[in-house]
């Protein structure tokens, strides 16, 4: 039944429909949400979106991974954050900055 229902809220203007898991739908103005406010953080910063880079999980992140020039998904995120994101790293639970700042700087913290 979830779906027919995205469907018909979709159809609202104004709105967003997203899910932080399975078996639900969010709603928000489509001038909130995550990636609005990653967008207005680069304009205030005076960056570019390229030096952006966000991480998430599930599929209310991916509007974050359109605005930011590098997107990374925990390994245990939604199958379709996984499939959007620029790359699929740990796991939420294994301390996913640490994962994100080795990949990034090839340091390894012990």
């Amino acid at each position: 039944e979830i779906e027919p229902c995205r469907k018909r809220l979709e159809e609202i203007p104004g709105i967003t429909v997203t899910s932080s898991i399975a078996h639900n739908l969010e709603l928000c103005s489509d001038k909130a949400g995550k990636g609005e406010a990653l967008k207005m953080l680069r304009d205030h910063l005076g960056l570019k979106g390229e030096e952006l880079i966000a991480v998430g999980d599930n599929m209310n992140d991916v509007s974050m991974f359109k605005v930011a020039g590098l997107s990374f998904c925990a390994g245990n995120g939604s199958e379709g954050a996984k499939a959007l994101a620029t790359r699929v790293i740990c796991r939420s639970d294994e301390h996913t900055a640490k994962c994100v700042y080795e990949l990034l700087t090839g340091d390894i913290f012990i």
